[in-house]
């Protein structure tokens, strides 16, 4: 908002120079956009917070300077308010929404249309407002002034000399000042003139613009003068709605004080004799419930609680009675609010006020002073650190979608009946692309995916920790924890394994995971042949597999894409956080290899498990090193080769006794018909 620097002058005696008053505006309560020189005058743009009304005026602006600097704000003149009778029927006016706080008016019989005082245009040429003509001027120079907003009407062109506000009907329509015609949503405040149904008009748009029917011209002699408050809120979704505003519309939409009208027509009624004269025939006040000020209480010592530095009492009430506040007592201070002040509601409030202008920079830094006392372990939290740990640590990205998935995803991804029974639907969804609660993480960690494959030919590497929603037969909604992961590049899938390999050996938990490709049933995002159950003894905690085709042609990868997809809370259940130890081995170990050529279908962890059921207790180690098929291995087999080695806790083995464990390990592996050793 444009503020003259003159005008301000005339509230506040000795008022510092244009940027003195800039710098103590920034530092104590608005910023300032820019100041500029225009002709003899200095112009401050100053960014008015949008509950300060109360600041929308020269006045209130010059109001709140007077308590920053501590110098008396110039005192009001006593103004005669009076109407003479006679000449004009009376205006009618009624009320018909509670949004309207308060109508103030003045009738005014014989007024002249000429030109506004030199000073007045002067003025309001160097806030950027256009002159037209002295009763226009009049009612923008105020505003300007006071921040209250005044409307003037030609009374002769309201019919019946009646005037209702109401609420709009949705699609009424309104021709407003400037020729443009609204469509009004439901609920917009407007004036209706007329008695009789047949001739009422809309005539304005109330605290927006004024209407074209009701409008001043050059043949204007009999005038009314609107000075009203309505709610701040109806306004602002008003020229929201219409995306249409007004200076006064920004005023209105932060809330202005309903008892400024009054003081805002005596002025109208004193500058008139200059701007067209007349006679005012009748004043109007229709105040449906008077405002009150607000009383909060506030503890004497809660400035200090709050903002670390201790302000003296007298000095916290000689501020709030400089801000119009009345403050009464000693311990438990009560405040009395001023109505102009829409803001202050609560005693943190006016801490606030006293915190700005006592001034932030006076308040010296300290350390806190707590006692030191470690904070209670929230072992849910840690577990979910950990896992997020690990797969950072194995290169992957984090990511964090939204909790939906919309109508289009559960055709896309090719739900069954079962699973869209499943959904959660939401209430109140936001649109169809939010229309359910997720049921799981793979289905927003692909799209991510896919959209940053689109601007990179790097490898992908990302994952999700968080909720899932079921919807179980009892229609309970059940919220579970889940982590998904996907790789998209060249050997994808081994670099998943890789990755959530890493994950259980980081959680201490790798000997108790094993994969199960037997009995595999189809899974909605991945290859059947290209998936593996992830299982802890007998439970099923996730899978891993290659993505479908489909999938990958519909979302447009370049390269093979991998998705894993665990139960969080399971991992959590299973992971153990102490660290176990155990003795350096004082004996070497015995080192050897074996090779087996199994069907192709033959799964490593079979094997695996047959090895250390048959060595026992001495098979310290056991590491595959080589799986290979091709040139010299029979079609349909793969060999897979294996390093071993076993060791005693109690003395150094012989050859003989690992020659021994080698061949009890052969005859047990080729017990299945299928397997054979390979020398």
């Amino acid at each position: 908002m444009l503020f003259s620097y003159a005008l301000l002058k005339t509230f506040v005696s000795d008022l510092p120079s244009p940027e003195k008053v800039r710098d103590l505006l920034v530092m104590r309560a608005f910023e300032v956009e820019s100041i500029e020189k225009r002709g003899k005058d200095t112009v401050l743009d100053v960014k008015i917070l949008p509950q300060r009304g109360d600041c929308a005026g020269h006045k209130g602006l010059a109001r709140e300077l007077s308590v920053i600097l501590e110098k008396p704000a110039a005192k009001e003149k006593q103004r005669i308010f009076a109407a003479t009778r006679g000449g004009l029927i009376p205006l009618r006016v009624q009320l018909s929404s509670k949004s309207v706080l308060r109508y103030s008016a003045l009738v005014v019989r014989g007024s002249a249309m000429r030109e506004s005082p030199a000073w007045m245009q002067a003025y309001l040429q160097t806030l950027g407002t256009r002159a037209i003509n002295g009763i226009v001027d009049l009612t923008n120079y105020i505003m300007a002034e006071l921040g209250q907003p005044l409307h003037a009407f030609d009374y002769d062109k309201i019919r019946d000399s009646s005037m209702l506000v109401r609420e709009s009907k949705q699609g009424e329509e309104v021709l407003l000042l400037d020729d443009t015609t609204a469509r009004l949503p439901e609920g917009t405040l407007v004036i209706e003139d007329g008695k009789k149904a047949s001739v009422r008009r809309l005539v304005d748009l109330a605290g927006i613009k004024g209407g074209k029917l009701s409008a001043i011209d050059a043949r204007t002699k009999n005038i009314i003068f609107q000075a009203a408050v309505f709610k701040a809120e109806v306004i602002y979704k008003t020229k929201k709605s219409l995306n249409y505003t007004t200076q006064a519309a920004d005023i209105y939409a932060r809330g202005i004080d309903p008892e400024g009208t009054i003081p805002a027509l005596e002025r109208v009624q004193e500058l008139l004799k200059e701007c067209g004269g007349g006679t005012v025939t009748q004043r109007i006040d229709i105040y449906p419930k008077k405002e009150t000020p607000r009383k909060i209480r506030v503890p004497s010592d809660m400035p200090e609680r709050y903002l670390g530095a201790r302000i003296p009492l007298q000095k916290s009430k000689a501020i709030l009675s400089r801000f119009g506040c009345k403050v009464a007592g000693t311990k438990l201070l009560t405040v009395q609010i001023p109505t102009w002040r829409k803001d202050i509601s609560l005693p943190q409030d006016i801490v606030e006020e006293i915190g700005r202008i006592h001034g932030y920079e006076n308040i010296q830094a300290r350390m806190p002073v707590l006692p030191l006392q470690c904070p209670e372990s929230n072992e849910e939290l840690e577990k979910a650190e950990d896992m997020r740990d690990a797969l950072r640590e194995a290169g992957f990205s984090e990511t964090i979608g939204y909790s939906f998935i919309g109508k289009k995803d559960a055709a896309d991804f090719g739900y069954s009946q079962g699973k869209k029974d499943a959904l959660v639907e939401l209430q109140n969804p936001y649109s169809e692309e939010y229309f359910y609660l997720r049921p799981g993480l793979t289905e927003n960690i692909l799209k991510v995916a896919a959209a940053n494959a689109r601007n990179t030919k790097r490898d992908i590497r990302i994952f999700e920790l968080g909720k899932t929603f079921a919807k179980e037969i009892t229609v309970k909604v059940v919220e579970s924890r889940s982590l998904s992961g996907l790789v998209a590049g060249a050997n994808a899938f081994f670099l998943a394994k890789g990755a959530i390999q890493h994950l259980f050996a980081r959680l201490r938990i790798a000997e108790k995971i094993w994969y199960d490709v037997s009995g595999e049933e189809n899974h909605m995002f991945t290859e059947k042949g290209g998936t593996a159950r992830i299982k802890a003894g007998s439970r099923n905690i996730g899978i891993i597999g290659r993505v479908l085709p489909s999938l990958i042609d519909s979302y447009k990868f370049q390269t093979p894409v991998a998705i894993f997809s665990i139960d969080a809370q399971a991992l959590a259940a299973l992971e153990t956080r102490g660290i176990s130890c155990k003795q350096i081995p004082r004996f070497p170990a015995v080192y050897r290899d074996i090779a087996v050529l199994v069907p192709l279908e033959t799964a490593v962890a079979d094997i695996e498990k047959e090895i250390q059921n048959s060595a026992g207790p001495l098979l310290s180690e056991l590491e595959i090193f080589d799986i290979y098929r091709g040139k010299g291995i029979p079609e349909g087999k793969k060999n897979i080769a294996f390093h071993l080695a076993y060791q005693s806790p109690d003395r150094t083995l012989s050859a003989n006794e690992a020659e021994s464990l080698q061949r009890k390990i052969a005859q047990s592996l080729e017990k299945h018909s299928d397997w054979s050793i390979r020398i």
